[in-house]
C-alpha cells in the first residue's frame, strides 16, 4: 500500500496522526520550524546529559570538528546533517528522514524510531532533542529530528591511522556494554550493533546509534 501522493486522504490523516503522537514523546511542546535559511535548533530547556562518571583514556582520540552546516553521515533511512542552533550557537545533529508515508511498513519503522530516541535518557545512548514540525502538519514526507552532535563512529576510528591502546578498547567496551544494559533494561532490542553504529567524540565518550531495525521485547515475542 503506497502513501506517495500527498494529497491522499489516508496520507493526510496517517500525517496528522503521528506528529499528532510525536509531539507529547518530547517536552516542552514542539515549536522549531523549517526555516528557508537552514537553521535549525532544539526545544528551550532541553538539557544534553553529561556522563554520570568521567570516562578516562591515555589520549584522547583525535578528530576534525565538523564543519558548519554539511552532511556528516548517511543510511539507508536518512542523511545527517551538523547545524548551528541559532540561538547559542552551539552545534547539533539533525537527521532527515525522508519519504516517511511510502508504505505502511516504512511509517510504523519511522514511528518507532522515534519514539524509542524521545525516551532514552542515557549517557551512552543517542537520544532526541526536538523534532522539527512541518510547515503542513496534515501534509509532509519527510520528518526531520535534533540530536547530539558526535564527531565521529568506530568504524572511522577504527580504519584511520591512529592505533587503539587497549585502555582505549576498554574505555569503549565499557561504555558499548553500558549502554546495553541500559536498552534491555528498558525492553529495547537493537538488532544491529556495530562499530558504523556507534558515534564517538574526541574525549573518547561513546554513544549507541540508530534505531532503524530496534524492536521492543514484547514486539519480538509477539512476532515468534
Amino acid at each position: 500500500m503506497a502513501f506517495q501522493d500527498a494529497n491522499h486522504p489516508l496520507q493526510a490523516q496517517l500525517c496528522s496522526n503521528v506528529f499528532g503522537a510525536l509531539t507529547g514523546l518530547i517536552q516542552p511542546p514542539l515549536t522549531a520550524g523549517l526555516g528557508g535559511g537552514q537553521k535549525y535548533y532544539c526545544n528551550n530547556g532541553v538539557q544534553i546529559a553529561s556522563p554520570q562518571q568521567q570516562q578516562t583514556a591515555p589520549s584522547n582520540v583525535v578528530m576534525v570538528e565538523p564543519e558548519p552546516d554539511r552532511p556528516i553521515g548517511y543510511g539507508a533511512f536518512g542523511v545527517v546533517w551538523s547545524v548551528t542552533d541559532p540561538r547559542d550557537g552551539s552545534r547539533v545533529a539533525l537527521k532527515k528522514m525522508p519519504n516517511v508515508f511510502q508504505n505502511l511498513v516504512s511509517c510504523k519503522r519511522v514511528f518507532r524510531e522515534l519514539r524509542m530516541l524521545c525516551y532514552f535518557k542515557h549517557d551512552n545512548v543517542l537520544s532526541a532533542l526536538d523534532i522539527l514540525q512541518p510547515p503542513q502538519i496534515d501534509c509532509f514526507e519527510e520528518i526531520y529530528v535534533i540530536t547530539e552532535l558526535m564527531q565521529s563512529d568506530l568504524h572511522k576510528v577504527i580504519v584511520s591511522p591512529q592505533p587503539l591502546s587497549a585502555d582505549h578498547i576498554k574505555v569503549f567496551l565499557y561504555q558499548i556494554l553500558r549502554g546495553l544494559k541500559y536498552l534491555h533494561s528498558a525492553g529495547v532490542l537493537h538488532r544491529d550493533i556495530k562499530p558504523g553504529n556507534l558515534l564517538v567524540n574526541s574525549n573518547c565518550v561513546l554513544k549507541i546509534c540508530d534505531f532503524g531495525l530496534a524492536r521492543w521485547k514484547n514486539q519480538m515475542s509477539h512476532s515468534t
